[in-house]
């Protein structure tokens, strides 16, 4: 009975979509990597991390959406619908210009792009991610495990086979560019209807509605997430727009390969952190510290990494084979460094997640001030290092991660001991009242 209710819960099935479309999007990454090869998949590879990078401007506001929905449990939400709205048209609006922006500076050529048609192309998904990530913050916050398996799934679905269908009638690179943004647009359209309903805007007047937020509280609220976004992305990706302006397409394609291996662990505890944030939330309210809430997921994200680094250690070459292809064999030597990277980097985000439950955002801004140090080591070593290669480039990555794990891991215990301190001292001014009923010493 207890395994039924388990399996039966909303937030269980929601994890479970959320990972299954990461599956569908490995099997991607698997397939391609095999029929393109290293140069063309190091292509793929950089539109998939630009992608990734303008839905994740928006991931923020999905979060501080699904909080305020979860809250408030009002289906209508007078702020919300003017976002949908007037987001998607203001973002429309502003697209060619924002291509036109990046073709007359050649940004994808400075991304490493060989083919110029294919930045414009995946820049479409920008006025697309608001409404889309919106609408799942609140079919989320609703707990609509419906309206997020066929928003989520038929994303995937989209994506993988989509671009499988192109790719085979000769489509090439920019068709799947194209499937891309489809598969985003797919996402939006599955749960608009029945959400935008949800959030009709208020008649003038209308009574019984419940009292908007303000709009620059939401901005607000959304800001530390957005901040934490972006600099994941930087952080976990970067190195594959450094590759491809500074090393071989061969080379690169060998870096864009390690670097699923990151998402890949990243991307299995990304989870984690969604329910860590209003657990810990929750349990603050109470009281509490939130310790006990964090526990079970160190525990899940220690399991995922001592995985990861067995088969990198016992089957590199196997493991290579299975999730790229043999093309990919001489970047084994990177699996190790990569890994690293990840382990340390995700278990900075569990950190940062954690403390911003706490109310604290100092482990937020932490990882925001790492950004322009290895995004600067970076581009510093690349271009002034005389053979310079992708496994220095790694080896920066590390230490870099490394030392932000660190600095984490010293402000959590710092403030772990400021806490515990004030609770000594709670329970220590409580015996003295005790001793002295009247409150004199």
């Amino acid at each position: 009975m207890m395994l039924r209710s388990f399996a039966g819960n909303p937030a269980f099935l929601i994890f479970v979509a959320y990972n299954l479309a990461n599956l569908g999007n490995l099997i991607f990454n698997m397939l391609f990597s095999r029929w393109m090869g290293p140069s063309l998949f190091g292509d793929l590879a950089v539109v998939l991390t630009v992608k990734l990078s303008l839905v994740s401007i928006f991931i923020a506001v999905q979060m501080a959406v699904s909080r305020m929905v979860a809250a408030s449990g009002h289906r209508s939400n007078h702020l919300l619908a003017r976002l949908h709205f007037y987001g998607f048209c203001i973002l429309t609006l502003a697209l060619p210009i924002l291509i036109a922006l990046a073709v007359m500076v050649d940004l994808g050529g400075h991304i490493g792009l060989a083919n110029p048609h294919l930045l414009p192309m995946i820049l479409i998904i920008f006025p697309i991610a608001l409404p889309l990530c919106l609408l799942r913050g609140v079919v989320q916050g609703l707990m609509d495990v419906t309206g997020v398996m066929l928003s989520v799934g038929l994303e995937m679905a989209v994506r993988l086979i989509g671009a499988i269908l192109v790719w085979k009638l000769g489509g090439g690179i920019e068709g799947i560019t194209l499937v891309i943004v489809a598969s985003v647009l797919a996402g939006w359209a599955v749960i608009a209807p029945r959400q935008q309903a949800r959030l009709s805007i208020r008649k003038p007047g209308q009574q019984g509605q419940p009292a908007d937020v303000r709009l620059s509280a939401f901005v607000f609220a959304c800001l530390p997430f957005a901040v934490l976004q972006f600099s994941q992305v930087v952080l976990l990706d970067a190195e594959v727009f450094v590759a491809k302006m500074a090393f071989s397409a061969v080379d690169a394609g060998y870096l864009a390969a390690t670097s699923l291996f990151q998402r890949i662990e990243f991307y299995a505890c990304f989870g984690l952190a969604s329910v860590l944030l209003p657990s810990v939330s929750a349990a603050v309210a109470r009281g509490e510290t939130g310790l006990r809430q964090a526990i079970p997921i160190i525990i899940l994200f220690l399991m995922v990494t001592v995985t990861i680094f067995a088969a990198i250690w016992i089957m590199p070459d196997t493991l290579i084979t299975l999730l790229v292809g043999e093309a990919f064999l001489p970047a084994r030597e990177l699996l190790p460094l990569a890994a690293a990277s990840a382990s340390a980097f995700t278990l900075s985000f569990l950190i940062a997640t954690f403390m911003a439950g706490q109310g604290n955002y100092a482990g937020i801004w932490m990882i925001a001030a790492c950004v322009p140090v290895q995004l600067g080591t970076f581009l510093l070593a690349t271009f002034h290092i005389p053979f310079f290669h992708v496994f220095d480039l790694l080896a920066i990555k590390v230490t870099c991660q490394v030392m932000l794990l660190i600095g984490m891991a010293l402000l959590i215990f710092k403030n772990g001991y400021k806490a515990h301190k004030k609770d000594v001292n709670r329970q220590s001014l409580k015996l003295k009242k005790g001793d002295y009923p009247h409150g004199s010493s």
